[in-house]
C-alpha cells in the first residue's frame, strides 16, 4: 500500500484567468466611500464642536446678563474671548440680548428672564462641493447657521 499526498496539493488546476488586479480595483472602489465616510465624521465632529462652544458662550453670556450692574459692553467682550478661546472668529457671530424689559442698566426688572441667543456660520468645506457636484446642494450642505441661546433670571 502506497501513501500519496491529497491529489489537491500535487495537482495544480490552471487559472481560467489572471487575478491579480482583482484586489487592486476591489479597493479603488471602495477607496472614495471609506475616504467620503472618515472625512464626513471628522466634518460633523467640527460642526459639532462649533455647536458646543457657541452654546457655552451664551450660557456664559446669559449668567453675566444677569448680574446686578451688568455691563453690555463687558459681556459682549467676555463673550468674544470666549469665542476665540473656543476656535471661533468673533467677528461672525451675531449676539443678540432679548429681555421683558431691558437688560442693562438701572430699569431693568428682578426676575424677568434674559435670553442671549448667537448665531454663527460654519462651513461644510469637503461634503458641500461634494454634495453639490452630485446634485444634493441646497442648503443641507455648505454654509448653514447655527444658532443657540439661553435663558436665565435677572438677579
Amino acid at each position: 500500500m502506497s501513501r500519496r499526498p491529497f491529489p489537491s496539493i500535487l495537482t495544480a488546476r490552471p487559472r481560467a484567468g489572471s487575478e491579480s488586479g482583482q484586489a487592486l480595483v476591489e479597493f479603488l472602489i471602495a477607496l472614495p466611500v471609506l475616504l467620503l465616510l472618515v472625512f464626513g465624521i471628522i466634518e460633523m465632529g467640527a460642526a459639532w464642536r462649533t455647536y458646543q462652544v457657541t452654546t457655552n458662550t451664551a450660557r456664559e453670556g446669559a449668567r453675566l446678563t444677569v448680574l446686578p450692574n451688568a455691563d453690555e459692553t463687558e459681556v459682549r467682550t467676555a463673550m468674544a474671548d470666549r469665542l476665540t478661546q473656543g476656535g471661533l472668529d468673533p467677528a461672525d457671530a451675531t449676539i443678540d440680548f432679548v429681555c421683558t424689559g431691558a437688560c442693562f442698566g438701572s430699569t431693568r426688572t428682578t426676575g424677568e428672564g434674559a435670553e442671549v441667543r448667537i448665531s454663527y456660520p460654519f462651513d461644510f468645506i469637503l461634503l458641500g462641493p461634494i454634495a453639490n457636484y452630485f446634485g444634493f446642494g441646497g442648503s443641507a450642505f455648505g454654509t448653514v447657521t447655527m444658532q443657540t441661546g439661553f435663558v436665565m433670571r435677572i438677579e
